[in-house]
């Protein structure tokens, strides 16, 4: 009979526990691996936008767009994680970067904080157009939607 109710307290502590920790209205930071990143791409965009994927279909489609090399995507196991990428607009010069820095679930949406960093006037940059893009590998969520917090940076190359 003891040994019942102790199974049964520890049950009762964990789904306690596991509640609170994905309790709604509480931000819970998620934990990322980096899969690729770059200074390149096919696409066009205006503005830095974010995008997550649930299947290898999907990401072999956007991986078509990203891709100036013609390579494959790499494979990810879709049936336990996602794939978020952050991609950058178009530069007309070396001299960008953008880095994910955090990934935070709240209420079925996920916020990406990406660090970019621009040149200063001071700076020799490469005359190449640019477009950085990073990748990251997440647990699979149930995210409705996807949104950018940018934290932008002017590095100054002066001395």
């Amino acid at each position: 009979m003891i040994k019942k109710q102790v199974i049964f307290c520890v049950l009762s502590f964990l789904l306690t526990t596991t509640v609170y920790a994905q309790a709604p209205n509480e931000p819970l930071t998620i934990a990322f691996k980096p899969l690729t990143s770059g200074n390149q791409t096919l696409m066009q965009l205006a503005a830095p936008q974010a995008y997550a994927f649930n299947s290898q279909d999907t990401f072999n489609q956007f991986w078509k767009q990203l891709d100036v090399t013609g390579s494959a995507a790499p494979t990810v196991d879709f049936t336990k994680n996602m794939v978020i990428a952050a991609v950058d607009k178009n530069e007309s010069s070396g001299g960008y970067t953008l880095k994910i820095t955090d990934v935070t679930l709240f209420d079925n949406a996920l916020e990406v904080d990406i660090k970019r960093e621009l040149p200063a006037p001071d700076c020799m940059v490469s005359a190449i157009l640019t477009q950085p893009f990073d990748i990251v590998i997440i647990p699979s969520t149930a995210a409705q939607k996807v949104s950018l917090s940018i934290n932008t940076k002017v590095v100054s190359c002066g001395s």
